[in-house]
């Protein structure tokens, strides 16, 4: 995987407007922090954040919705991943960067609420917290409501459903449900 990336930033170097292999950079680096990251926490921590270099949001972004988007799932599993290894400003950074580029296209991301309310929740923010999380459901309900045959969207509905009673049991709010629920 170290070899592929270097590769990879090689041909880079020759040619930088090439987004798709920028984004291949990303996406690389994040599963080589992630694999090492479960490996062994405190031996690889720095070199996880190391790896994890992403392009600014300034304007250069390619105009390809895909590929924004894959961006900003990119820029909000960095956030979950500095959150997890404790560097909360670099997590914040990080889904600042994913906030951003949401608000250029104009279409929030589930995963992107999810990371936010993971990170007011360590913050001990809930009432910020379950505000993000009900946002991924209703962006996840909605994007099932819109292509019901998509089993991956129904997989990240769950996902949403599962980190809101994960939260809620943690709370201790099965009490009175309703008066949770916005």
């Amino acid at each position: 995987m170290r070899k592929a990336i270097d590769d990879a930033q090689n041909m880079l170097s020759f040619d930088s407007a090439n987004r798709m292999l920028s984004s291949s950079v990303a996406l690389q680096r994040t599963w080589l922090a992630g694999m090492l990251w479960e490996i062994d926490r405190r031996r690889h921590g720095n070199c996880t954040t190391r790896l994890l270099v992403l392009p600014k949001s300034d304007g250069r972004v390619a105009q390809n919705r895909t590929y924004r988007r894959r961006v900003i799932r990119l820029y909000a599993e960095a956030a979950e991943l500095q959150r997890r290894l404790g560097n909360r400003e670099k997590a914040g950074d990080s889904l600042q960067q994913a906030i951003a580029l949401e608000k250029e296209i104009s279409e929030p991301q589930t995963y992107t609420r999810l990371a936010q309310g993971n990170l007011h929740l360590g913050d001990g923010a809930s009432d910020k917290a379950r505000e993000s999380f009900w946002e991924a459901v209703r962006l996840a309900t909605a994007a099932v409501e819109r292509r019901p045959e998509d089993m991956e969207l129904r997989r990240e509905q769950a996902d949403c459903f599962e980190r809101l009673a994960e939260f809620h049991q943690s709370a201790s709010q099965w009490a009175r449900p309703e008066t949770v629920h916005p």
